[in-house]
């Protein structure tokens, strides 16, 4: 995206590298979402497959053939449901177990303690190459690169392991970033502990995602990357 669309930025803009839980394991040899087929030049798309671009652009030119008549149905009346409230502490705990559960069987880990699998330890070194790539693409462009970890709910914090945190985040990290490279990390942030701020363990709701912007714009003034 950036190597494409670069060139509307202007000089000195910040470009916000969001990472998740368990993004040091999606390499480069992970399929790329189908959106990017209709938004890149092919030479850009890893693993690039011509048929698969056909049957995208078929999708895109004839959106109501491919679309799901239930989910048809279901995005024209979601605006007339009302709003779901906060999941109480039993549901939270519920919905953090689901998470680590699929995270854990996606990527294969039986044990964390155990260290990482040969295809794991691959994908991993590919995302961080990849990710090194993508600061020193914007510093040679006279973009500020900005890593950032949103928070998650303190019932989903609490399944990521101290090991967990370190081979995945902090080492993972640590091997892009160079010395000027902010690295903000919210995932344990006391402003962000409270239920109301999530719509599940892992993702913020409208509220949540309002204080957390207003959050990284005051810290991004805090060290002079935004007047």
């Amino acid at each position: 995206m950036l190597r494409n669309y670069f060139s509307y930025l202007k000089e000195g803009a910040v470009v916000m590298l969001p990472l998740c839980l368990f993004s040091s394991l999606e390499g480069e040899d992970c399929d790329f979402p189908d959106k990017y087929y209709m938004l890149l030049q092919s030479e850009s798309i890893p693993n690039y497959s011509w048929k698969k671009k056909l049957f995208v652009q078929r999708i895109y030119n004839n959106p109501i053939k491919f679309f799901p008549l239930f989910s048809l149905i279901y995005e024209l009346l979601r605006p007339l449901k009302p709003k779901k409230q906060s999941l109480d502490e039993n549901q939270m705990e519920a919905d953090a177990n689901r998470w680590m559960k699929d995270w854990l069987s996606e990527f294969c880990i039986s044990d964390f303690n155990r260290g990482l699998s040969l295809v794991n330890k691959d994908s991993y070194e590919s995302a961080s190459k990849l990710l090194k790539e993508i600061v020193e693409f914007c510093v040679s462009r006279n973009l500020k690169p900005v890593i950032v970890i949103p928070p998650i709910s303190k019932f989903l914090s609490a399944k990521y392991g101290e090991e967990m945190r370190k081979v995945l985040i902090d080492d993972f990290v640590n091997k892009a970033l160079t010395s000027d490279v902010p690295f903000l990390n919210y995932l344990d942030d006391a402003e962000f502990l409270d239920n109301y701020l999530y719509r599940n363990a892992y993702f913020l709701n409208d509220n949540g995602a309002t204080k957390f912007t207003k959050r990284v714009v005051q810290d991004l003034k805090g060290i002079g990357y935004l007047s």
